[in-house]
């Protein structure tokens, strides 16, 4: 929470504002619109989605009737403006010629809501009674947001449905291993600041496709109540854009990068320094600034999954950026028996032997057979002998045709 002074009416206001971005927001949204009388709510423009499977709602205050509304607080009056983000144009305009005709918003790129009232006790009033709903809501579970970050003009958020750990089967004794890794990570706040250390971490999930790696970083996400940033690099078109991008991500959150391997920026040098097809146009500066440069955000994890992790260039794979590796492969003996066990809440009457093969095949499978375990079991065991995808994958390396396709559907 930031707060600032300003002159109103000849008289000093005291503003307390509470950027979207922040993880607090949400709190304050859902009292603010608990305040508000049902009957008034016809003057309050609302975007709504389902929290849970039982229909709960919450709801997201974007925009009102007015300019200002008044609550109180301990007895105070207190004035509410919600501000909205800058458009496309205002956002160009502030870099071109300044902030100057932008006033206190300042280069604003998301909702925010100010508080403001006319007295110092007034003001410390405010800062008292959000402590208490943070002491309040740090003793509930959080429930972790799904952000899409678009680059300069546009983000989308949303909950992230809950996924508990036992939810993805991954190889023998791998869920623990990375789950001790983030969570000793979580709790070393105060050592990496005293050692003078940048507080971030990096993984790297690889592997044929379909075996679990993006869901695994929802997993994560969930189980650790933290934020998930997803971002389509390939959309970036620029080093500053990069930057402006990854500043909104909030201290505490996971930055997925899917596909890295799709993206020359990503690959070992020798092998694009005479490509120029590629239509990205950020550098390998602008990556590595981003995964662990200045602008880092404070305690961001990052997750980037691949399906060839050797044409990887070694700037990007070094430790400081890459933290922990992790292949997340093929189905080993036994882990078909763990999946069919999870989702059918019993085990299959016999072992499945169907090692080699993608998780996402025999998913697919009993997605379809979704109340009748039995049929599932029989298509699962007749995969054995047939020619489906990802049985023993072998590593075959797009063509260049291919990249540039890949390349060109992630732009779009």
């Amino acid at each position: 929470i930031s707060g600032w002074r300003e002159e109103r009416r000849n008289r000093h206001f005291y503003t307390i504002a509470i950027d979207s971005n922040d993880h607090f927001y949400f709190e304050v949204q859902k009292w603010l619109l608990s305040q508000v009388d049902p009957k008034d709510r016809r003057a309050i423009r609302l975007v709504s989605y389902d929290s849970d499977d039982t229909g709960e709602r919450l709801y997201k205050l974007f925009d009102s009737a007015t300019d200002e509304q008044t609550v109180k607080i301990d007895g105070h009056e207190v004035i509410v403006r919600l501000e909205k983000p800058l458009s496309g144009k205002e956002l160009l305009r502030s870099e071109l010629i300044g902030n100057g005709n932008l006033g206190h918003r300042g280069n604003l790129d998301s909702p925010r809501l100010v508080f403001g009232t006319y007295s110092s006790d007034a003001n410390e009033a405010v800062v008292k009674f959000f402590d208490k709903l943070k002491a309040e809501a740090s003793q509930v579970k959080r429930h972790a947001r799904l952000h899409l970050l678009a680059g300069y003009w546009s983000s989308h958020s949303s909950e992230l449905p809950e996924r508990s750990l036992d939810s993805l089967v991954l190889h023998e004794g791998q869920m623990d291993r990375i789950v001790a890794d983030m969570q000793g990570f979580l709790r070393s706040e105060k050592e990496y600041a005293r050692k003078g250390i940048p507080w971030h971490r990096g993984y790297i999930f690889h592997g044929v496709p379909g075996t679990g790696k993006s869901s695994l970083a929802k997993v994560l996400a969930s189980y650790f109540g933290l934020d998930l940033y997803y971002y389509p690099i390939g959309a970036a078109n620029s080093d500053s854009e990069i930057t402006n991008t990854i500043s909104k991500v909030t201290p505490k959150s996971i930055l997925l990068l899917e596909d890295i391997d799709v993206f020359k920026g990503f690959k070992k040098r020798e092998s694009t320094e005479n490509d120029t097809s590629s239509a990205s146009s950020f550098s390998m500066s602008g990556l590595l600034n981003m995964l662990d440069g200045v602008m880092t955000p404070h305690g961001m994890i990052t997750i980037m999954t691949t399906n060839h992790y050797e044409v990887l260039d070694d700037a990007i794979t070094r430790p400081g950026r890459v933290d922990l590796t992790e292949e997340i492969g093929a189905l080993e003996p036994g882990q078909a028996d763990k999946i069919f066990k999870v989702f059918y809440e019993r085990p299959p009457t016999q072992p499945l032997e169907v090692q080699g093969f993608a998780p996402a095949v025999i998913m697919e499978i009993m997605k379809r057979n979704m109340f009748t375990p039995e049929i599932a079991e029989l298509e699962i065991r007749a995969l054995v002998g047939t020619d489906v995808d990802y049985v023993k994958p072998k590593l075959i390396l797009p063509t260049e045709e291919e990249e540039d396709e890949e390349l060109e559907c992630a732009n779009n």
